[in-house]
Parts: C-alpha cells; sequence; structure tokens
C-alpha cells in the first residue's frame, strides 16, 4: 500500500492541512499525534497513557499520505475505527477547510469533473456570503462593462481574505473556465487571480517558515496549477453541457444587500416571461411600467458593481482574517453600515 503521495500537488494540500493544525496548536508535528490523533473531547484531551504511544499519522500525511475516511484506528486493545478528519475538526474548528477536498481530482491529475465542480462552488460561495450573478443580469453586465471590472474587484476582495476557502474558490472558478470557454479574456485574469491567492496564503504568517518549507509549497502550488490548466474535462453531453456552457464560467460573485436580492428576483421573472407574447404585448401597451424596467436594470447594473467594490475595499481587520467564519463575520459588519465604527 503507497503511505506516501508521489504527486506534489496532493502533498500541498495535506501540507497546508498540517501546517495551519501546527500553527493553531503551536507545537511540533509530532505532538499532533498526541494531541489529536485520539483526542475525543476538546483540545488537549486525549487516551495517552505511560504505555502506549500513537503512530505517526500526522509526519505521513505532511509528506503526502490523504487522510481516509473512517480507516484510524483507536488504542491498540480497541477495536473502533474513527474518521481523523471529523475528529480533528471537532478539537480544531475550520481545520478541515485547510484540506481543500474539492481540489483532490485536480491534483491527482484526474479529468475535471464539471457538475461536481458547479456545487462545489455554490458551496464555497456561500461559505463567504457571496452568490453568482444570474446569466441574465451578467450579460447586462459585460455589455455594459467589456473591461470585468466587477469580476476583477470580487477577485481582489477574494485574495485579501487570505482563506483556503477564498483560493479554493478562486482554483475552482478557474478551473471551470477553462474546461468550458478557454478563449474569453476571463481565464487570464483568473489565473493571475488564482497565483497571487496561492502566493497570498502560502506566505500566511506562521504557516510555513521563510526558507525549505515555503519553497517547496510554491513548487507544489506549480504543480497543481499545472494540473488544472491541462488536465480534460469531463462535461456530461445533452441538456447539462448546454446549459453550463451559457450560464456558468461568465457569472461573477456578488454580496447583496436584501433590497438588490429583491430586484434581482423580479428581473429573473421579467426575464423568464419574455418569451411569453401576451406578457411582452401587456408591457407594450403599458409605457410607464416598461420604463420602470429600465430603471430598475440600470440599478441593477450599479448596485451590483457597487457590492463588487464594497468587496474589493475590505477593511484592514478583516484582510488579517484566516478563519472563514470569522472573515464572514467581518465582511458583514463591514457591508453594514450600522455595524461598522467611524463616521
Amino acid at each position: 500500500m503507497q503511505v506516501f503521495s508521489a504527486v506534489p500537488a496532493v502533498a500541498l494540500l495535506t501540507r497546508l492541512y498540517v501546517a495551519n493544525l501546527r500553527r493553531e496548536l503551536g507545537c511540533p508535528i509530532r505532538d499532533l499525534d498526541y494531541r489529536l490523533l485520539w483526542a475525543r473531547n476538546g483540545r488537549g484531551r486525549n487516551e495517552r497513557t505511560s504505555t502506549t504511544s500513537p503512530p505517526r499519522i500526522f509526519s505521513r500525511i505532511w509528506k503526502g499520505k490523504w487522510p481516509n475516511n473512517g480507516g484510524y484506528w483507536g488504542l491498540r486493545d480497541s477495536a473502533e475505527k474513527f474518521n481523523l478528519v471529523v475528529r480533528v475538526e471537532a478539537n480544531c474548528p475550520g481545520s478541515r477547510a485547510w484540506l481543500m477536498e474539492p481540489l483532490k481530482r485536480a491534483a491527482q491529475s484526474q479529468p475535471h469533473r464539471i457538475d461536481t465542480i458547479g456545487e462545489d462552488i455554490e458551496h464555497l460561495a456561500a461559505r463567504l456570503g457571496l452568490r453568482r450573478i444570474q446569466p441574465g443580469i451578467r450579460r447586462l453586465l459585460a455589455e455594459t462593462d467589456p473591461s470585468l471590472s466587477y469580476l476583477r474587484a470580487v477577485n481582489e476582495y477574494l485574495i485579501n481574505l487570505r482563506s483556503p476557502s477564498a483560493v479554493c474558490l478562486l482554483t475552482l472558478w478557474f478551473i471551470e473556465a477553462t474546461c468550458i470557454r478557454p478563449r474569453t479574456p476571463l481565464v487570464p485574469m483568473l489565473h493571475d487571480a488564482t497565483v497571487r491567492g496561492w502566493r497570498a496564503l502560502v506566505t500566511l504568517p506562521g504557516l510555513f517558515n521563510e526558507g525549505e518549507e515555503r519553497q517547496v509549497a510554491f513548487a507544489q502550488v506549480t504543480a497543481l496549477l499545472k494540473n488544472v490548466m491541462y488536465n480534460p474535462a469531463q462535461i456530461w453531453p445533452g441538456q447539462f453541457a448546454r446549459s453550463a456552457r451559457s450560464q456558468y464560467p461568465m457569472s461573477g460573485f456578488w454580496a447583496p444587500t436584501p433590497q438588490e436580492l429583491a430586484t434581482e428576483s423580479s428581473l429573473a421573472e421579467f426575464h423568464a416571461n419574455l418569451s411569453n407574447p401576451d406578457f411582452i404585448e401587456a408591457w407594450e401597451a403599458d409605457l410607464g411600467r416598461q420604463q420602470w424596467i429600465d430603471l430598475q436594470l440600470q440599478a441593477v447594473r450599479l448596485s451590483i458593481m457597487a457590492s463588487a467594490l464594497r468587496c474589493a475595499c475590505p477593511s484592514d481587520a478583516e484582510s488579517d482574517r484566516v478563519n472563514d467564519s470569522t472573515a464572514t463575520e467581518a465582511r458583514v459588519a463591514y457591508l453594514d453600515p450600522r455595524r461598522r465604527a467611524g463616521p
């Protein structure tokens, strides 16, 4: 059985996982085995005895062994198996995000699964308090903002978070655009944002030392991005492929207010009824309502760009956040003027 991964990109994900635990607990890698491998209830509480010592599991994970789900044993006289990642998450909340499980297929040079990538993107965006712009609104923005400045603003926001979920989201978005529309201007933009996001994460203070560890991490990031760009894609034929090509890769993210969400919903309903002749005839007969729709379209376009700019300018306190939950709290506090200090 292979213990250590020969793939540098896989080792990058496992090293990030162990490096974060080492930083959070402030102990060497070997001590993680004592503090987490058999821990059941809270940090530092474990099953260590004077005659029993745990195996060197975290050292193997550091070198590239992917932690198996439910494949670890308890004490030597115990027949109980447990999931190491779940047990560590219970004792160190937020640690599982550092494993970046959605990137495992890309790290292993396996074909990209566009369907699962889309689901992972939606999940990560929701964790960060973002949601995707609907296709109809996206086309309006593409016409009025060909330089894609609103997308650049959201990219800057994700880079400044310096969190694993933000970097994972950027990488998956880059994979999606590369697989579905590789010749669009979005691809080089996302490549640059992904590289900068990984550099910001790897250079996070206390994560890797500034010598050999950081150099190895940069080499592994390069290997991962090569896999991202050159792995083939599995796109299911038929309806999904057509809908994916028309909706997914050019749709950016925004952090809408409740009023913006309500306006977007009404516009989505309007676009859904454009193929109904009776609906169109009724709107043409009512010029005042038609003018109102035009104003609403303009308002949504401006509000989306304003939301993107708010994302691009996080507060100093927020840019230093690492934990996804606290980063989301800081973002909400920044976007809500009533919770923000100062005039």
